[in-house]
Parts: structure tokens; sequence; C-alpha cells
């Protein structure tokens, strides 16, 4: 996207608080052998943002977060130069670590990896969770704070009225939100640009966010604290909250209790006793036309199939969100 598309859809948003999850500009040619951590923003990169902070709209306040890597520190002084040079309002909020290089954990074997099998490539085993855990964070770990972070500045300031919070933070914190929630692939749309971003639109009244990019825009449910952990295939409506109760076998059946959510690797028929009792059903197998994804449906309640790794990730007793609309699980905190 280009950052007069991005402006332009901005200026669109009719909602007095926004946020905009922005890619630093242009920076200077990377050496592999210098401190990558360190590499500045470009002649060209400072220009790019003083021309986005002088189109943002002048009739709300503008505060800059910005990662604590330096040229994106740079890219948040030189916004606000545009800024405050058109007449506009903004103020700096200093470096967040939510908006950071949270998910390189490994940069040398990362920079290897991607030499050898390309960026494209690397991205997609990272999105899919086929990458070694000790080279990248969890991109849903990788969601989850960065949402997290965003949010809690929004409804913290709740007095701050027609304000635009901008966030500069790196294109590898951008790539899994267009993934996993928009499910817009790189594949398709290419590499998140320079000054290219995500706007946020917050609804605390009913626990949902709005994500937008170009002409896609997703309402998506949300609550500070709470964390993605998982994505599948919607396969009936719906949206509860419960206790998970993992079923590996027939012979634990009998543990299940009325009220529950059902997570197993798939359904059969022998599985109606246990069924019955959920609130909800997640797989590992499936498609929308499997035997939970019918049952599912039949009983009304949220259903997500083909999640590949559910009996992996959550436990019994977990407390957890079901969004059987989107094919979407959350992780909270407290239960009932």
């Amino acid at each position: 996207m280009e950052n007069n598309q991005l402006l332009e859809c901005i200026s669109k948003v009719s909602s007095n608080r926004i946020a905009v999850l922005l890619r630093h500009p242009i920076r200077a040619e990377p050496d592999r052998h210098k401190d990558y951590y360190n590499i500045p923003l470009a002649p060209e990169g400072r220009k790019m943002a003083i021309e986005f902070g002088k189109k943002l709209p002048r009739d709300k306040l503008v505060r800059i977060f910005h990662s604590p890597i330096p040229r994106c520190r740079e890219t948040a002084e030189y916004i606000k130069k545009g800024i405050i040079s058109s007449t506009g309002t903004a103020v700096l909020m200093g470096e967040k670590d939510f908006l950071s290089a949270q998910f390189i954990i490994n940069p040398k074997d990362m920079i290897n990896m991607i030499e050898k099998m390309g960026i494209s490539n690397f991205a997609r085993k990272w999105l899919n969770r086929e990458l070694d855990k000790k080279i990248m964070e969890d991109p849903y770990k990788v969601i989850s704070n960065m949402l997290n972070g965003v949010l809690y500045f929004m409804q913290e300031d709740s007095d701050v009225r027609h304000a635009i919070d901008v966030h500069v933070t790196h294109d590898w914190n951008i790539l899994p939100i267009k993934d996993i929630l928009l499910n817009i692939k790189h594949e398709d749309v290419g590499w998140p640009d320079y000054l290219d971003g995500i706007i946020l639109t917050s609804d605390s009244n009913d626990k949902k966010i709005t994500l937008r990019w170009k002409d896609v825009a997703k309402k998506v449910h949300w609550e500070i604290g709470c964390k993605i952990v998982l994505k599948g295939i919607p396969a009936s409506p719906g949206m509860v909250r419960g206790n998970v109760r993992i079923i590996s076998s027939l012979n634990d059946i009998g543990y299940m209790r009325v009220g529950e959510v059902l997570v197993t690797s798939e359904t059969n028929p022998q599985y109606l006793p246990a069924l019955i009792k959920s609130i909800a059903i997640i797989t590992d197998r499936g498609g929308i036309l499997s035997h939970p994804a019918i049952v599912a449906r039949e009983l009304g309640v949220p259903g997500v199939v083909g999640t590949s790794i559910a009996t992996k990730i959550l436990q019994t007793g977990d407390y957890i969100v079901v969004d059987g609309d989107n094919g979407f699980i959350f992780q909270c905190v407290g239960g009932e």
C-alpha cells in the first residue's frame, strides 16, 4: 500500500479514535556485517516521513509511538516535523516494547535461512508455525502483544477525543496481522511496503476491533489481556467462552462435562455423548463438511475445525473464547 492510499483510508474512517500500525520508511542499505539494529533512515526515508506527517488529518491530535529501534524513532520524529510544519498537533509518546523487533530470536540463523530459501518461503513457514521456535517468536504471540499494546493506549486515555495513534513498527509485525487476522497473503499482495500500514478502530462496548487494509475491513473479537492462539476453518457460527475438555480417545468421553468446549483430533458418531454436552467444538482435522462441522451446526454451537494443532496448544481447563464466525480461538485469563 502506498502511503497516499493509507492516508486516504485514514481520512475516510468515521471514528474519533484511530490507531495505525505503520512500517518505517526507507532505511539505509543494510550490511550483514554491520549492526542491523542501528541502521538509520535513508535521506529519502526522512522526506517520506515528513510528507506523511504533512498529509495526516488536521482535525485530530496525532500521538506517535515507536519501536525502540533507532530508525523507528527517527520516523516518529520526522512525522511530527511534518505535522507541525502544516499547523497540525502532534506529540511523541516514546518507545514501546510491543512495537519492537520481537519476532527475531536468533538473527544469525534467520538471515542464513532467508538467504537459502528466500524471504517469501521463510515467512510462510513462520506464519504456518513450521519454523524452529528458537529462531522466530510465535506469530500468534506477536499479534497478541501488538494488539494488546495498541488497545491499551487507545482505551487508557479515553478522555483523549479525536485522536490518531501512529505506531511506528516493522514489516514482520504487520505481516502476521495481515495474514492471520485479515487473511491477506503476502504471496498475493506483496510484502508490506515502507509506510504501509493497518488501520485499527475499537468498540469497547462489544469487545470488537475493526482492522482495515486497503479496501479490506474485518471486525474481530478482541479483549485486552487475551491472546489469539489458534486459527481454523469456521464451521458453525457463534461465539462462546468456556473451559476446555481435551478428548484424546473414546476412553475420555466419560470425563466430558456439560458446558465445556470439546477439543479433539476428530469426531465420529461414537463421540455423541460428549458432543451433546459441549458448548463449542474444536478439532485438529476436518473441513466444512466433516462430521464435527455438521454436528456443530445441528447442535447450534460454534465450531472450528482443521486447526491442525488444537490438541497440542490447548489443555483441559484452559479458559478460551471460541469465535465460530471467523475461526479464531483466544485464550483468556480467569474463568467461570
